[in-house]
């Protein structure tokens, strides 16, 4: 009687980790108050008691002769004897600025006992604005999977880290995140990792497709001040070298190539106000512009096009740049003269592809107007790529 008696008892124990004692039912009586968090059943041999261990360590002893059953509440705490990370199956991509959609991760476990576990979401680190999400559920009993989703928007491109812990064991995965790079001409210079993100939208008015955001936005505009949708500024016809970047250094040497072999943003206060001499005017026309800088199958856009959009607009403004599909921003532009940058929260603009006589035309709008006009080439100034 005393050793089935024990055998039931340690049965118990085992499937108890983590439960809540609710009654030790005695030949003396019932014992009714309940203990939470038991992290073992054990006996004594040499005292003959059996001992209720706690997770902070306290215990509460009965002698085991005198002991009828004993009964639980709650579900079994899950435990696994190992994660296997590694082994993960992956599903969906992950793409920089782009929100998370349809990305899963199936973690391989063995050795489960058939347990509970809690529901948890894990930040990311090293690529920002993820989050793993592990909804509650129950370990198999023996080999299972673990299914992640991932959601939020990646910050940059590179590696996501999530560290999971769960059933008493830790891993840590790791999901690649791409960015855009491959989609731009070769050599091209992006201002933040990654690149910009190719996100479709089109204007039902004009029918005419664009990407969402200007060329080094980090995401399209939540308002006309949104310092991250500004994006970078091109002097016109130079390709995406580091000259773009708001923050790169000045030279004031013109360069003599359509090309230059640097990054420097060139100063040109005087004749012929262009970065390059001699002038070419073929460096942005259509999507084999010499120097394109957009992703492949996008352009610049002519001034009929950016004008088509601007007409489209609910105000001649800009209120109505903002709300409009493209959603416009006031970035700001850089001087030719000095290489400072102005108006930034107070103007906006974008280049075209057309050119007037030495200079070439774009768009500028503020509070109370928007019109095209024209600029040096040597300005700074944002860029909206048009699918050709």
């Amino acid at each position: 009687m005393k050793n089935s008696l024990l055998t039931l008892i340690i049965f118990m124990a085992y499937l108890s980790y983590g439960q809540t004692v609710q009654n030790v039912n005695k030949t003396s009586g019932t014992v009714s108050m309940p203990i939470a968090q038991i992290d073992s059943i054990r006996f004594n041999t040499l005292t003959n008691q059996m001992e209720i261990i706690q997770t902070n360590g306290s215990a509460e002893n009965h002698v085991i002769l005198d002991i009828i059953n004993v009964t639980f509440s709650g579900d079994w705490a899950g435990v696994v004897s190992a994660l296997n990370c590694e082994n993960s199956t992956i599903t969906g991509t992950l793409l920089s600025g782009i929100a998370s959609n349809g990305v899963a991760i199936s973690i391989p476990y063995t050795g489960g006992n058939g347990g509970a576990y809690s529901a948890q979401n894990i930040p990311s680190t090293g690529v920002l604005g993820l989050t793993a999400s592990l909804a509650a559920g129950t370990f198999a009993n023996g080999s299972g999977n673990l299914m992640l989703n991932i959601s939020g928007t990646p910050l940059s491109s590179g590696t996501a880290i999530f560290v999971l812990a769960v059933g008493e064991q830790n891993c840590t995965l790791t999901l690649n995140v791409s960015g855009w790079e491959t989609q731009y001409p070769p050599n091209s210079v992006f201002c933040f990792s990654g690149g910009t993100a190719v996100v479709d939208i089109t204007n039902p008015t004009t029918g005419q497709i664009w990407m969402d955001r200007s060329l080094g936005a980090r995401q399209a505009a939540s308002s006309s001040v949104d310092q991250n949708a500004h994006g970078d500024l091109y002097q016109w016809g130079r390709r995406g070298d580091g000259h773009q970047c708001r923050n790169s250094p000045t030279t004031a040497i013109l360069s003599s190539m359509s090309q230059p072999s640097h990054g420097d943003f060139i100063l040109s206060p005087g004749a012929p106000f262009n970065w390059v001499t001699p002038q070419n005017n073929n460096l942005w026309q259509g999507v084999s512009g010499f120097n394109n800088p957009c992703p492949i199958g996008y352009r610049l856009p002519t001034e009929t096009e950016l004008n088509n959009e601007r007409l489209s607009w609910s105000s001649n403004n800009s209120v109505g740049a903002l709300a409009s599909p493209l959603k416009w921003t006031m970035g700001g532009v850089r001087s030719h003269i000095n290489g400072q940058i102005y108006a930034e929260n107070e103007l906006g603009g974008s280049w075209t592809s057309t050119i007037i006589g030495p200079d070439s035309r774009l768009l500028n709008f503020v509070a109370n107007d928007a019109s095209m006009g024209g600029s040096v080439r040597a300005f700074g100034l944002a860029v909206r790529c048009i699918k050709n």
